[in-house]
């Protein structure tokens, strides 16, 4: 299980922080507030994209990806996407990193609520919410 945060509530917890005056030399965890599994999320994902799911196994995204650019550009030629570099739409290493995890990150945000921040949502609006964002954007495929 995981806990991790996103843009949209990290941002809106900075600008919070910011004119809050007891924050001033704290230290807060920031996430969305709800606890996920991507084995629960995989099956949802490939729907959204209209694909089928895959088998699910570890590997790494870094190591995968690094000579699939050419795939990259042929799906950005074909939907019309804004053209990006594979490599600048994400942080492989970090994608590994939060994705092939094979141990719990459970970060406790009580202090930011007790603070007075108690913005939440959930794993999948997070996600879905950025696919959103990268499509109204023209970055991913509708």
């Amino acid at each position: 299980f995981n806990k991790w945060t996103d843009s949209k509530i990290l941002g809106d917890f900075e600008v919070w922080a910011a004119e809050e005056q007891r924050c001033g030399d704290e230290a807060f965890n920031i996430t969305v507030g709800s606890v996920f599994s991507w084995s629960n999320l995989w099956d949802k994902i490939a729907d959204y994209f209209g694909v089928q799911r895959g088998v699910i196994m570890p590997f790494s995204l870094n190591d995968f990806l690094s000579d699939k650019g050419y795939i990259w550009d042929q799906i950005v030629d074909k939907h019309k996407l804004e053209r990006h570099q594979m490599e600048q739409l994400a942080s492989w290493p970090f994608a590994d990193w939060i994705i092939c995890r094979d141990y719990h990150t459970m970060l406790d945000d009580t202090k930011r609520i007790q603070y007075g921040f108690t913005e939440v949502r959930t794993h999948e609006e997070a996600i879905f919410g950025m696919f959103k964002k990268l499509q109204d954007a023209n970055v991913l495929p509708r």
